[in-house]
């Protein structure tokens, strides 16, 4: 019994995966740096945001997130949205529990549970950019709210 659900599982996951397009590193305003995947069949977005200026208890979130398009990279001028996720929860943490980023590639914004965070920016490829780190690890600007 156990061989037929794992051998439905990978049915399921094989052909989802490779789909998947490995490779877009992005990097926002703080030099938060984000490494996606797309898969391109599903109009979905996994990875992991990066954040080493130390503010929070894990350097690295997890992200899930959409396109409406079909692409395995994301398109300028074409609207995607991702969630990040503090993985230490609420539970101590002084960063917020998880965070939005939404917009029209490469322009985003900031939302959070309470809505928009005013944090407009343009992304960059990772590394092309010194971030702005003023402000970073202060209540109402990055990660914490």
């Amino acid at each position: 019994m156990r061989i037929i659900i794992v051998a439905v599982l990978l049915a399921l996951v094989i052909p989802a995966a490779a789909h998947a397009i490995a490779g877009q590193c992005i990097q926002d305003q703080y030099g938060i740096q984000y490494s996606i995947v797309i898969d391109s069949t599903h109009k979905s977005i996994t990875g992991t945001a990066h954040d080493s200026s130390g503010g929070c208890s894990f350097a690295d979130w997890p992200i899930i997130g959409s396109i409406n398009y079909l692409s395995s990279t994301l398109i300028s001028g074409k609207a995607y949205e991702i969630t990040v996720i503090n993985p230490a929860g609420d539970a101590g943490d002084s960063c917020v529990p998880g965070y939005m980023l939404k917009g029209n590639f490469p322009k985003g914004a900031w939302y959070y549970v309470g809505g928009f965070g005013a944090q407009r920016f343009t992304y960059v490829p990772c590394g092309t950019l010194a971030p702005v780190t003023a402000g970073v690890n202060e209540p109402g600007r990055g990660r914490l709210k």
